[in-house]
């Protein structure tokens, strides 16, 4: 996960083109400080901005959409 958040907060330093939005980042801050102090992070707040991390949940309620 940690390598995920660095990877978008590196793209968005070194790329014009790819700006996050500060709620956005503001939340990537949040679940970074969280992980690297070992405390709790809501289910709700990975899953937004982290939903490569739930692809099995994803195609689950895929699924779910199309029976």
């Amino acid at each position: 996960m940690l390598g995920i958040i660095k990877y978008r907060q590196i793209t968005n330093n070194l790329f014009d083109d790819i700006n996050l939005h500060p709620i956005v980042k503001k939340e990537l801050e949040e679940i970074h400080y969280a992980l690297d102090h070992n405390l709790p992070c809501s289910k709700e707040l990975l899953f937004w901005n982290l939903p490569e991390m739930f692809r099995y949940e994803i195609n689950k309620l895929d699924l779910e959409l199309r029976h």
